[in-house]
């Protein structure tokens, strides 16, 4: 159990030009507690629900994150004329020298799963006839750039968000008595319960 003194404060982050306190007046339980509810804080919480209660915190509502502004695609080898090879090489072209090359390797070997996840959960990623739209972006070589209209980054948090509409043991409760003290701001938490 996570637990704080009734009406303690907590920085999560303190400097000079930004601090985000919490005023915990409550206390709750939980296996596994996430913070932040972009597309990376609402797909390890929807993977992890089916073992482990999961509290998911955000700084606002869930459509005020940044993943919700996201108006570009998501790079994944989709095409059989691509290869992973090439979208490897092409990501560590375009990083200059600064890419991890095992995280190169496995960021670039699990986008078609992903992309493939997302669509299950309910992206509905742009077609050209029965096949992928994909573009052409930044340093890649290859068209693998999947996307939704301009607002792939909104697609997937609306996905994601009503997901448990979708999964039958899956459903969850908001409970905004979580607060940002110093600028009155709910913080949004999110339970998963299976």
């Amino acid at each position: 159990m996570y637990r704080l003194p009734p009406e303690r404060d907590v920085s999560l982050y303190n400097s000079e030009s930004l601090k985000i306190t919490i005023l915990m007046s409550q206390r709750f339980a939980t296996d596994i507690l996430i913070i932040g509810g972009g597309a990376a804080g609402l797909a390890a919480a929807l993977h992890l629900a089916d073992f482990y209660r999961v509290t998911l915190l955000s700084k606002g509502s869930m459509e005020s994150g940044s993943s919700n502004w996201a108006q570009g695609g998501i790079a994944a080898v989709t095409d059989p004329i691509d290869s992973l090879e090439c979208h490897e090489s092409d990501t560590i072209n375009a990083g200059s020298g600064l890419c991890h090359l095992n995280t190169v390797k496995t960021v670039v070997e699990s986008a078609p799963l992903v992309i493939e996840q997302l669509g299950q959960w309910g992206v509905d990623f742009d077609l050209r006839g029965n096949e992928y739209h994909l573009t052409k972006e930044g340093g890649h070589s290859n068209r693998r750039i999947l996307h939704v209209a301009d607002a792939t980054g909104k697609a997937i948090i609306e996905a994601l968000y009503d997901i448990q509409t979708k999964i039958s043991q899956l459903s969850y409760k908001v409970d905004q008595h979580l607060y940002n003290s110093s600028s009155s701001k709910i913080v949004t938490k999110v339970e998963f319960i299976k």
